[in-house]
């Protein structure tokens, strides 16, 4: 299991991974191209988009947790019943989603968003344009989930990273050709649409033996019951990812959103990769609750934890301490005064949701979503307070804090309710068993980092030495610390060809 386990892993990674990096490299054509209003304009409508996407009631996540079950027990019947029922639902979605945003796309430019008389109409025509998109995205996540429920990461992780590297590198060259937002987004449109069809190929060739199922009334109740908590999370994560840009797109104007988005969107990217090293528990647990395999998730969960939490607490060292000299190198000097403290504030917030990753999928897993929703529909009614407020009196730092007060206070709740009553692991041995290892490397190599690194700006390849010679102590740390000893004895049966 833990080989297979970390091959997924790494797979899923390497999808998220891809794409991430495209998306890092296009950011700074896009705003020489586009310019920073019209960047910020882009910005906000896919941001609009985004919140569209509360209409999916998370049946994705129901979807793959009875997949997984189902296959498990080889009941083929009910698992065709189950995807049958998830495209009906995203077909729903997508179509009165499209003609929602389609619709409405005049009154949001002219009566909602602080956009310019002249910006106006090519801000409605490109809204048109994307809820279009917005059906076909609907499609292509849900359909991308059934490979990842049947644990089939290869072919999901190679799907996403193409087209996800795609979008940005179209994007890219069509933004330098036409200088045209609209031009962009009609651009991933089509992409889209290719990538939904690519998805119901490999899907037909995983599962032969697929076909249109009527689904029963008691799956249907399983899926929607199931489902019906789980929007709640839905809610907190399009709130997360989107409402700061709808609250600045209200509250301050576009190039606002640009100076905000730029370094929140490195930092969300960076962490959304590491996300994906661990989501993959989620179909696991799936299977291993329905076996009724209690310790099993315990041993994976806080193993998972604790080398996740090793991972993040890595990342997040490297972006405070380096994040002046990033923002410089990537998109130029005039973002580091007010992106640099976004990029701190973001990070720190950041690191600390990464806390209730696992313990989400694995609540979800063993079917507690109920408990998941309500925390995070609390989330996500404090943060939008914790963000308008903070918007309203400081600005885009305001912003920022907002997200990382309200993140502080819900992840404590959280984790202290859900460990030893839901989670099959208490809160001492989470701590003992992940945390404090992880606690002990980063606090000697941020010490270190932060007392030897010169003063901003240096030369990169000074960043560069600096860099490798910080990671090389938090890896040598790291492998005498935070690797189990079980971990530690196979590393060293390889490295010897044992």
């Amino acid at each position: 299991m833990n080989s297979k386990f970390a091959k997924n892993s790494i797979l899923n990674f390497l999808g998220a991974a891809t794409p991430a990096i495209a998306n890092l490299f296009s950011v700074p054509v896009l705003v020489k191209s586009l310019g920073e209003a019209n960047y910020g304009l882009l910005t906000l409508v896919l941001a609009l988009i985004g919140y569209f996407s509360l209409l999916d009631i998370n049946v994705t996540q129901g979807s793959t947790r009875f997949i997984a079950e189902y296959d498990s027990l080889n009941q083929t019947k009910k698992t065709n019943e189950v995807i049958s029922f998830g495209l009906l639902i995203y077909l729903v979605i997508g179509l009165v989603g499209m003609i929602a945003i389609y619709t409405t796309a005049p009154l949001l430019v002219v009566y909602v968003f602080d956009i310019s008389v002249e910006n106006r109409q090519i801000a409605q025509d490109t809204l048109k344009i994307a809820a279009i998109a917005f059906f076909f995205t609907q499609l292509q996540s849900y359909l991308v989930s059934i490979p990842q429920a049947m644990q089939r990461w290869d072919l999901s992780a190679t799907v996403e990273a193409i087209f996800g590297s795609f979008a940005p590198v179209i994007s890219m060259m069509v933004a330098l050709y036409t200088y045209n937002i609209k031009d962009v987004v009609a651009a991933r449109l089509i992409l889209s649409v290719f990538n939904v069809a690519i998805l119901i190929i490999i899907i037909i060739k995983i599962r032969p033996n697929f076909s249109i199922s009527k689904t029963s009334k008691s799956i249907r109740s399983r899926i929607l019951m199931f489902s019906a908590f789980s929007y709640l999370s839905t809610i907190a994560s399009v709130t997360h990812a989107y409402a700061d840009r709808m609250i600045l797109g209200m509250l301050l104007g576009l190039s606002e959103i640009t100076l905000y988005s730029i370094p929140t969107s490195l930092v969300n990217r960076l962490f959304g990769m590491t996300f994906r090293l661990g989501s993959i528990i989620y179909p696991a647990t799936s299977e291993l609750a329905s076996q009724g395999n209690q310790e099993k998730i315990k041993h994976i969960y806080l193993l998972a934890s604790r080398y996740l939490t090793a991972i993040n607490s890595f990342l997040a060292l490297l972006i405070i301490i380096y994040g002046q000299d990033i923002l410089k190198l990537w998109i130029g000097e005039q973002f580091v005064e007010k992106g640099y403290p976004i990029m701190v504030i973001t990070t720190l917030a950041m690191l600390i949701e990464t806390l209730t990753n696992l313990p989400s999928l694995v609540n979800n897993a063993i079917a507690h979503p109920k408990t998941t929703g309500y925390f995070t529909l609390l989330r996500a009614l404090l943060g939008i307070a914790a963000l308008i407020v903070g918007t309203y009196k400081y600005g885009i730092v305001g912003t920022a804090l907002g997200h990382l007060i309200a993140s502080s206070f819900l992840v404590i709740i959280f984790i202290v309710y859900v460990h030893g009553r839901i989670i099959p692991a208490t809160l001492t041995e989470l701590i003992v068993k992940a945390y404090l290892p992880v606690i002990t490397v980063i606090s000697i190599t941020s010490v270190i980092a932060w007392f030897t690194k010169p003063s901003y700006p240096v030369s990169i390849e000074y960043l560069v030495l600096h860099g490798l010679i910080v990671s090389a102590i938090y890896c040598f740390m790291g492998l005498i610390i935070v690797l189990t000893s079980e971990h530690k004895k196979l590393l060293l049966n390889k490295l010897t060809f044992r």
